[in-house]
């Protein structure tokens, strides 16, 4: 099963932007490939703060991993879903939602039944590090409360927080970004990478999505063009499946 958090810079998106375009693509793609997918709405700001959608997030893959409410999502006599095989994955501001989630305590507790059943993470052109949120500063400020909040928070502090036991525990990490992220997304990127580096011991995975840029990356899905990075993505998926 797969959940996916889209994007918006805080302030806007929706599972299904347009009528049969951009989310239900990305969908789409994913359920020929086996997965069920679910994606979640949250609260978007100025009607929320941190870490308001994360608990959102959460709560949507509580209630969806309930056994109970996972057999509704069985249609024409396909199996159950395995809801004890979970991935969870985001872009942009969905990704940093999705991994302070899984990085903040005080959204999902460390004891957390609910973190045994998640498997795999795939962050997609995430905002790691909000120390340069270049044109999204007034957005990124609102949400936290301010920029000094928003750096303390921001995906890399928060798993620079985390103790090495639950690091030890958290699930598979693949990045993905596009070839031609923004410099601040590309960097906060390197920061994370570095990060992870330094606190486990161990390189995560990394894929690139080339000749695409912040927003095309996931528009291409179900187009049968650019899709080659999702095509590796499904792979390294794979491999948890086993």
């Amino acid at each position: 099963m797969l959940f996916f958090c889209y994007g918006g810079g805080f302030t806007t998106g929706e599972r299904q932007l347009v009528p049969g375009v951009v989310y239900s693509g990305l969908a789409a793609y994913f359920a020929r490939r086996g997965y069920i997918v679910v994606i979640p709405d949250y609260r978007l700001v100025p009607n929320v703060t941190f870490p308001g959608p994360a608990q959102d997030v959460c709560d949507a893959v509580r209630w969806v991993a309930d056994v109970k409410n996972a057999d509704n999502l069985v249609l024409n006599g396909s199996p159950a879903p395995d809801t004890d095989r979970i991935i969870l994955t985001g872009h942009s501001a969905g990704g940093l939602h999705i991994t302070s989630m899984m990085f903040d305590e005080n959204v999902l507790p460390l004891d957390d039944e609910l973190r045994r059943r998640i498997i795999g993470l795939v962050p997609n052109g995430c905002p790691y590090d909000l120390s340069n949120p270049s044109g999204l500063a007034d957005t990124v400020a609102l949400y936290y409360g301010n920029l000094e909040l928003a750096v303390e928070n921001s995906p890399a502090n928060l798993y620079r927080k985390l103790p090495r036991s639950a690091i030890n525990k958290l699930p598979k990490i693949l990045m993905v970004q596009a070839e031609n992220e923004p410099d601040w997304l590309s960097d906060a990127g390197d920061v994370f990478y570095d990060t992870v580096k330094e606190a486990s011991g161990e390189a995560l995975d990394r894929k690139f999505g080339k000749g695409h840029n912040h927003i095309s990356i996931t528009l291409a899905l179900s187009t049968g063009q650019g899709e080659g990075w999702a095509e590796e993505t499904c792979e390294w998926l794979q491999n948890l499946r086993k």
